[in-house]
């Protein structure tokens, strides 16, 4: 994961404590996924989570169909 200071430098790698975080695909600790109380929204972060572990041909899709996941959501609310 990275995470850019002030949205105009260089992007610097995001660290994390023991804050009771979950291990990722790749083993690093990061932060336990928020639970929103919605299936669909967290079943969506949940995939995203997992984007990193898939290969790099099927990233983009992924990160797409999630994106798709969350405005259909987002639509639903609207009305």
């Amino acid at each position: 994961m990275v995470v850019e200071a002030d949205g105009n430098g260089p992007a610097a790698p995001a660290t994390s404590g023991d804050d009771g975080g979950a291990r990722t695909a790749e083993g690093v600790q990061g932060p336990a996924l928020p639970q929103t109380g919605d299936r669909r929204v967290d079943e969506a972060l949940e995939a995203l989570s997992e984007v990193r572990s898939a290969p790099l041909s099927e990233q983009v899709e992924r990160y797409a169909t999630v994106h798709r996941t969350l405005q259909d959501r987002l639509a639903d609310l609207d009305g």
